[in-house]
């Protein structure tokens, strides 16, 4: 707890980090809006103007790496743990099956508008392998760069599930050498800048993963520099001053040589060590709405795509020409935002626990052999 605020209690749950995530996916929604419908304003611009927010992709990546730290130390000693593998195991199981329903949704809507119009959504070709390694989320981070995949999106989720393999993978390799963790994800998140950086195009080893370990592995450094970062009283206002002083550089474009490492190493990880420790600010926006939408965050990330393919195809069906404004736009990502809370609330919540009752009886099943 950080001097300014020694006697608030904080709630169970973070809504600082939530609401992140909820504005988050926000913008990456109006970023793919307006890109997928080739226009451009006068002002501010979600693609194709000064701020790339493309680069959002980023925070989700380091809160996944932050968060999957900061979940490992609380197992740490419990005699429940699960093991490095099985922990890999329930991530993935917390990934795909919804990756795999929206796929599954738009792979049909993709191949109806090429059938109805003779072209390819959004100019590109997708057959059936491309279908088949979207459905197993390997097309982007792996071995091939050259894939368009199914819902485009879910890159990130392909990388991210690298991403945790390498993470328990350096856990596992640090107990072996009894070493501490932090050198080896110090190493991937290295790597990741310097494939970034002399833009290599290797397996495991492209834009797209060197992206994710970058910032995947700087979010669990970051959790585990956390605890050593709060004895210094001044972190707090450190930290705000930091997020602020960026992002004015940021919307005025002034001393910005290089804005994916700015939003990447200064902006994000002081906006999550403010959301971590300014428990007013959790308080003040310590409310079920906040929570929800930060829950529901991924589902929103998950469908925006989809749903502007279904778009596309009742236009193209209707013979309606659209063009995107920014009432446009602001409508339909509040609509796909209340599609993914809907999509949150009578789908995910079902289908994690139906995973999760599979997992534990294939896991006692195994323990009875």
């Amino acid at each position: 707890m950080t001097q300014q605020e020694k006697g608030t209690a904080a709630p169970s749950r973070n809504y600082c980090l939530d609401a992140l995530k909820a504005l988050a996916a926000l913008c990456i929604v109006l970023h793919h809006l307006q890109q997928d419908a080739g226009v451009h304003f006068h002002g501010l611009n979600f693609y194709g103007g000064h701020l790339q927010f493309g680069y959002i992709v980023e925070f989700f990546f380091i809160i996944s790496g932050f968060l999957v730290m900061q979940s490992e130390r609380r197992k740490a000693g419990r005699a429940d743990r699960p093991g490095l593998a099985e922990s890999f195991i329930l991530r993935w199981e917390r990934i795909w099956p919804m990756a795999a329903i929206s796929i599954l949704c738009y792979i049909p809507l993709c191949w109806g508008y090429r059938a109805l119009t003779g072209s390819w959504i959004f100019g590109q070709k997708q057959g059936l392998w491309s279908a088949v390694a979207s459905l197993l989320l390997i097309y982007s981070g792996w071995a091939s760069p050259s894939i368009h995949g199914m819902n485009n999106p879910t890159w990130y989720l392909c990388v991210l599930i690298v991403c945790y393999a390498l993470f328990y993978l350096g856990m596992w390799l640090a107990d072996k050498l009894h070493i501490r963790t932090w050198p080896v994800f110090l190493f991937l998140m290295l790597l990741g800048v310097g494939a970034l950086d002399f833009h290599l195009a290797l397996p495991f080893l492209m834009e797209s993963s060197a992206r994710g370990y970058a910032s995947f592995f700087l979010g669990a450094l970051l959790a585990q520099a956390l605890p050593y970062m709060r004895l210094w009283k001044k972190l707090l206002p450190f930290c705000v001053l930091m997020a602020c002083g960026s992002g004015v550089c940021l919307g005025a474009d002034v001393l910005i040589d290089n804005q994916w490492a700015l939003v990447t190493f200064v902006l994000y990880p002081a906006l999550i060590v403010v959301a971590s420790e300014s428990k007013r600010l959790n308080h003040l926006l310590a409310h079920p709405f906040v929570s929800l939408c930060g829950r529901a965050s991924y589902e929103v990330y998950l469908w925006h795509t989809p749903l502007e393919v279904a778009a596309a195809l009742v236009l193209a069906l209707l013979g309606i020409p659209y063009r995107e404004t920014r009432l446009s736009m602001l409508v339909s990502a509040l609509a796909i935002e209340a599609f993914g809370i809907a999509m949150y609330q009578l789908v995910e919540r079902r289908v994690a626990a139906r995973v999760k009752r599979i997992h534990t009886q294939v896991k006692a099943a195994y323990s009875a052999l």
